[in-house]
């Protein structure tokens, strides 16, 4: 549901050009601007501006325009390669085809004799191709592999995690296995970046802060992988209505839960729908910071770590 893109520096040469890609990307929509080359691309961008803007009024105003996009989107990608000697487009897709799975959604550019399955020419044909479309919604399977594959884009792409449900309890098998599913991919999917730590917001709303606390160091080890540790906030249960997954990247909210379907639950789907900026910057600031809850009445937190 959010996605990184590489978008070509000489795009920025007009002024029809930078509002389309300004509301192109953004967590809103999906999509992030890769960083490609690293610590390079904005030098680039602004580069193409200095040379196509028709004066200082309007350089200044494309470069806010350059700079606003930045803050919104762009995303510094980890250990890509660069050859100086290349064109852009060359090395977007020889970056694309050396990451493997983790290559780019798509390669933004100005168009040309150089196409690529995954190039997409800025124009009215990008809204048709299949590696544009972001989806803000839509149902999945409510089983730990549809969940998480729901949510992997997100996760490849980040290095913190917080997990909101209010009713996750470590007996329940259908929260463990997708907790388990998570846990597994993000300590093997051969990012650069590595969640080593899953934060887990829920609430004690069948048993007490204590009992939870003993049932989840007593039964999640052997559920979790060696090298995973999850932190638990557990608060009071008139608390925690809604349920997310929340990176330093974005958000995606879960209508129905982090769980499976039980027998005879409707058609076990669950609606997963891509977070705005204003409500994930609400849920990320409420959830991210476990320091403020210490020592909080009718909170506990605590760490299980993974021995599987």
């Amino acid at each position: 549901m959010i996605y990184e893109y590489a978008v070509s520096p000489a795009l920025f040469d007009s002024e029809a050009r930078l509002a389309l890609l300004y509301e192109a990307f953004g967590i809103e929509r999906g999509r992030l601007v890769s960083d490609f080359p690293r610590k390079g691309w904005e030098r680039l961008a602004r580069a193409v501006i200095e040379k196509c803007a028709s004066g200082e009024y309007e350089r200044r105003a494309w470069k806010e325009v350059l700079i606003a996009l930045c803050k919104r989107a762009l995303y510094e990608r980890q250990g890509a390669q660069w050859d100086d000697t290349m064109p852009w487009i060359d090395n977007a897709i020889r970056e694309h085809a050396r990451a493997g799975r983790r290559g780019f959604r798509g390669i933004l550019w100005e168009g040309g004799a150089r196409s690529h399955v995954n190039a997409i020419p800025l124009g009215i044909r990008m809204a048709s191709h299949v590696h544009w479309d972001c989806p803000s919604s839509y149902y999945v399977h409510r089983n730990a592999g549809e969940i998480l594959k729901s949510v992997v884009p997100l996760l490849d792409l980040s290095a913190s995690l917080v997990l909101v449900d209010r009713y996750f309890h470590p007996g329940d098998g259908a929260f463990v296995n997708v907790l388990g599913a998570i846990a597994n991919h993000v300590l093997n999917n051969g990012a650069t970046k590595k969640i080593g730590q899953i934060k887990y917001v829920t609430s004690n709303t069948k048993i007490s802060l204590e009992a939870m606390k003993a049932n989840c160091e007593s039964l999640l080890p052997g559920s979790l992988p060696k090298g995973i540790s999850v932190k638990f906030l557990v608060l009071g249960k008139e608390v925690l209505h809604d349920r997310f997954v929340l990176t330093e990247l974005g958000g995606i909210q879960f209508g129905q839960g982090l769980d499976e379907a039980g027998m005879g639950e409707g058609n076990g789907q669950v609606l997963v729908t891509r977070l705005s900026e204003e409500p994930y910057r609400v849920q990320r600031t409420l959830w991210s910071n476990f320091v403020k809850y210490e020592g909080k009445a009718g909170s506990i937190i605590y760490t299980v770590h993974g021995t599987k």
